[in-house]
């Protein structure tokens, strides 16, 4: 997946374990923790790209669904204008016919 969400990602998982070791106890603490915050970090990495992925898909869906709305919009308003200039037409007709 070549997106931003993934470059996002991993930066910031990198900038999060570079300011560990701006601290001492810190970094001490990251240090006794580093198995643990691997495993969990990578979980929540791989979390936040699944959701990104989802995410971007309902977007696509949710576009092509809004053109094929606009595209039955469009289409509702020729159908509209249509028969309301037949409604005139009729009723233009009718008004000479009962006058005469």
């Amino acid at each position: 997946m070549h997106t931003i969400a993934s470059h996002l990602a991993v930066a910031t998982l990198i900038a999060a374990r570079h300011l560990g070791y701006a601290h001492p106890l810190a970094a001490a603490q990251m240090a006794g923790q580093s198995a643990g915050l691997g495993k969990t970090t990578l979980a929540l990495v791989i979390l936040i790209i699944t959701i990104l992925a989802v995410m971007k898909s309902a977007v696509r869906g949710l576009s092509g669904l809004l053109s094929l709305l606009s595209e039955l919009l469009r289409a509702l308003t020729a159908m509209a204008s249509i028969l309301f200039i037949s409604a005139l037409a009729i009723a233009a007709v009718l008004i000479v016919l009962v006058h005469h």
